[in-house]
């Protein structure tokens, strides 16, 4: 077996959710996901000036409104903020079919492209190279 084959490739996502251990874990892990990505989120809107949000599922309207994510990226976080805050606030009410959705369609891969968009803005770009000791 391939060493890079994932235990979601490994198990199936039924076996993944019916796991009492790996489901936690998972949910524990998309939690944490999505908070970084709301922090990261909430940086660059400081660091560029922009209004500050009254609540996280603003966080991603105020960056498509600069520019910085597209509007089908914003609705996209915005559906992440409130699974992430179904795991925080209210943990028994976590749907397993949006679980099993976001596993079976690979989902979370969304958190990973929205970061990289952060991350290739240009003003991202030029920002970094002016925060260097060499410049």
């Amino acid at each position: 077996m391939n060493a890079k084959v994932g235990k979601r490739d490994r198990y199936g996502v039924n076996e993944l959710i019916s796991d009492y251990v790996l489901l936690n874990a998972i949910l524990h892990m998309l939690q944490v996901a999505i908070q970084a990505l709301i922090d990261m989120g909430s940086h660059i809107m400081v660091e560029k000036g922009l209004k500050a949000p009254s609540t996280y599922s603003e966080v991603p309207i105020y960056l498509s409104q600069a520019g910085v994510i597209s509007g089908d990226d914003s609705k996209v976080f915005r559906r992440m903020i409130g699974f992430r805050n179904v795991l925080v606030h209210n943990y028994s009410q976590v749907s397993i079919d949006a679980l099993r959705e976001i596993l079976a369609e690979a989902l979370y891969r969304d958190l990973l492209r929205i970061a990289l968009s952060f991350m290739i803005t240009p003003w991202v770009i030029a920002s970094m190279r002016n925060s260097l000791p060499w410049h």
